[in-house]
């Protein structure tokens, strides 16, 4: 349900999803950019300075019909809110962060739906097992959180750490992950 509210926004979904589209072929290259903005559905313009802030470049392909990625992508998404355990798992394009954040940012994908890890896990994984700050901000920046799990790291004495959209949307989340209030990290495997 959309409508607009009495600042002049509009009330939706929230939901803004974008691909780069490979130069040559047409072909999305993979998911870029994925911007859920709780009830406030952001603007055309407000999506292209979010690209432009966040340093990414296009070509884009943007929600339309017959886009099959992001039409697939929105259901799993949709889906995933609904709490059926279904994480949006889409081919992605990974290549506007540092080698580090690309680094984090695949480790975060194999953490699986209703675990969580440490910043410190995470960074001794990927070989850096002093970089639990490091790791957070990587974290702070990824262009596709849920798609790239970032809720699901926490602080090494199990409290939530930061989260880009909020920590209340980290918490609702991990709730709906079915992940308590003593949020514990799963041991390192």
């Amino acid at each position: 349900m959309t409508g607009e509210r009495a600042d002049g926004r509009h009330q939706g979904s929230g939901l803004r999803l974008a691909a780069r589209v490979d130069s040559h072929s047409g072909l999305p290259r993979g998911l870029r950019l994925f911007h859920f903005a709780g009830v406030v559905e952001p603007s055309d313009q407000a999506v292209a300075d979010l690209l432009q802030r966040e340093r990414i470049d296009g070509p884009f392909e943007r929600e339309r019909s017959g886009s099959s990625l992001l039409s697939e992508l929105r259901e799993a998404v949709l889906r995933y809110f609904e709490g059926s355990g279904v994480h949006p798992h889409r081919p992605l394009d990974l290549g506007g962060g540092t080698l580090f954040q690309q680094s984090v940012w695949r480790t975060l994908c194999e953490i699986p739906f209703g675990e969580v890890r440490t910043y410190r896990q995470i960074g001794e994984v990927i070989g850096r097992p002093q970089g639990a700050r490091a790791v957070g901000q990587a974290c702070r920046r990824n262009p596709i959180a849920l798609v790239v799990p970032c809720h699901r790291v926490v602080a090494s004495d199990g409290k939530l750490g930061g989260y880009s959209g909020g920590c209340h949307i980290k918490r609702y989340l991990l709730d709906l992950e079915r992940i308590g209030a003593g949020v514990r990290p799963s041991p390192r495997r």
